[in-house]
């Protein structure tokens, strides 16, 4: 099982970085285009849906390789609380949250939620180096932490 994801974490990267070097070449091409402004506003139009399209791809691509790292917490971290893989399930598919957000996502989820519990697994989170809080004046997100 473990070969297999290894192997799936392998062709995602070398697809992100198929798809970054199209996006680049897709950006000079329209970079190149955009001086030279003789009629082709509709290859500009196409250009700017392929590039966008790019971006929501590799936005995909990112997300589902944060579920593969989440996967591989919960199995070295041997995490079997179900509030604990649900909040890092919302972290990895929706980036960092504040804990309103994280506990309205968690409730979504799996249909019960107190905001009381959900800070409570965060703290144990902290603690084990999982989750991070960021600070940003009076606000707090919580992400995943950059550990694999």
């Amino acid at each position: 099982m473990s070969d297999k994801i290894e192997e799936l974490e392998a062709k995602i990267e070398r697809l992100e970085e198929r798809l970054d070097k199209i996006a680049k070449k897709l950006k000079m091409i329209e970079d190149i285009l955009s001086e030279n402004p003789v009629g082709q506003e509709l290859i500009l139009l196409i250009l700017r849906a392929l590039i966008s399209q790019t971006d929501v791809d590799l936005y995909v691509l990112r997300r589902y390789r944060m579920l593969l790292k989440v996967y591989h917490i919960l199995k070295k971290e041997n995490i079997r609380d179900e509030i604990s893989k649900a909040i890092l399930q919302v972290l990895a598919t929706r980036g960092p949250l504040n804990i309103s957000q994280l506990t309205r996502y968690v409730r979504l989820l799996r249909g019960k939620a107190s905001r009381r519990i959900i800070a409570e697994r965060l703290r144990r989170l902290e603690e084990k180096g999982i989750v991070v809080k960021e600070t940003k004046g009076r606000g707090k997100k919580y992400r995943i932490k950059d550990i694999l």
